[in-house]
């Protein structure tokens, strides 16, 4: 399954980022894979905690930090998808 029918919420730039973020890549790194600036992917991490994040605000882990928010949520579709496959 693509990654754009996990999260058909998001541009194929945002995912792409979300799937960098997801795997623990810095911006720096990020930018530099995706030929954009650093400030242009915290843009995007960005913009993305306000689509996922906010969208599962039911979903609480305070103590984490909102990278480590997005990479959960990210895990946490990936697996459900996989799951759904197999039934």
């Amino acid at each position: 399954m693509k990654l754009e029918h996990l999260f058909p919420e998001l541009t194929e730039r945002q995912a792409d980022i979300l799937k960098a973020v997801a795997q623990g890549f810095t911006n720096e790194y990020i930018g530099n894979m995706e030929g954009i600036s650093e400030r242009t992917v915290e843009y995007h991490v960005g913009n993305l905690i306000d689509i996922l994040i906010e969208k599962n605000a039911h979903i609480t882990y305070p103590e984490f930090n909102s990278r480590v928010r997005l990479s959960h949520l990210f895990h946490s579709r990936v697996g459900e998808a996989f799951f759904e496959v197999l039934r």
